[in-house]
């Protein structure tokens, strides 16, 4: 099946381990040049070895902190320099948050402002960079990486922050759909990435909590980091071209809602 992406030009950031890295693997399997940013030099080109390594692929990096949204903007224009262009943006650095519930009487203003600076203030930052790029060309990919917890009760910051990345995809969707450009989101569940397998022990070997975890997931395991990736790819091609505005939960069933 050709998805259309050869010689596609993308940014993904957190692309050096867990989704990020996946992404931008599975992208480059489809031959389309990529950056990937994140915070450390060492484990981006670490990263972008492996990747080239396994593709043949070009593979940019990009050292930046993407959780201060002053240097968002710069990142994209950066990346859109070194490749000549921009054609997909991934949207995937921010902390990981919304695995510990939290009550109604400890939310603090103090840990909404980071969620929403780490994480929402960054992808509006990123997305209001590319669309112009993007636009030129007349087509382009916006994919940003919310949570599950948008559409669970539990953690309130991190589901506020999560829910408030659909509602500023969809309005970016409806805004950027004459230009030819896309705009989806994907709620991960609890995904086996490097920092996953740290916080539920699995780096040293215990299984007991990923197992009673898993026990409550209707597929009883946890999401792999390429079944992410796979839909991000799907996303980003031509095959997808009328799917906009919308959130794709990825969970392995996890979650009682529905969503029609």
């Amino acid at each position: 099946m050709d998805l259309g992406l050869e010689g596609r030009r993308a940014l993904v950031t957190g692309g050096s381990r867990g989704i990020g890295f996946a992404t931008a693997l599975a992208l480059s399997k489809e031959g389309v040049e990529c950056t990937i940013c994140a915070r450390t030099e060492e484990s981006l080109n670490t990263a972008a070895a492996k990747i080239s390594d396994a593709t043949g692929g070009v593979v940019r990096t990009l050292v930046a902190d993407l959780s201060h949204p002053e240097q968002v903007s710069e990142a994209v224009t950066e990346a859109a320099g070194l490749m000549g262009g921009l054609d997909i943006l991934v949207n995937n650095a921010a902390r990981v948050s919304g695995g510990i519930p939290e009550g109604f009487a400890d939310v603090t203003a103090e840990r909404m402002l980071v969620d929403f600076e780490e994480k929402l203030v960054g992808y509006v930052a990123a997305t209001q960079t590319a669309a112009p790029l993007m636009a030129e060309g007349g087509w382009g990919r916006v994919i940003s990486m919310a949570g599950l917890s948008a559409r669970m009760g539990g953690n309130i910051s991190a589901g506020v922050r999560n829910g408030a990345v659909s509602i500023f995809s969809k309005a970016a969707a409806d805004s950027l759909g004459p230009s030819g450009i896309t705009v989806n989101v994907i709620h991960p569940g609890l995904t086996r990435t490097e920092r996953m397998e740290e916080i539920l022990g699995l780096a040293s070997g215990d299984t007991s909590i990923a197992d009673a975890i898993s026990e409550n997931i209707p597929t009883r395991r946890l999401v792999r980091p390429e079944e992410i990736a796979n839909m991000v790819t799907f996303l980003a091609s031509d095959l997808a071209g009328s799917i906009t505005g919308e959130s794709i939960a990825i969970a392995g069933g996890l979650g009682d809602g529905i969503v029609y």
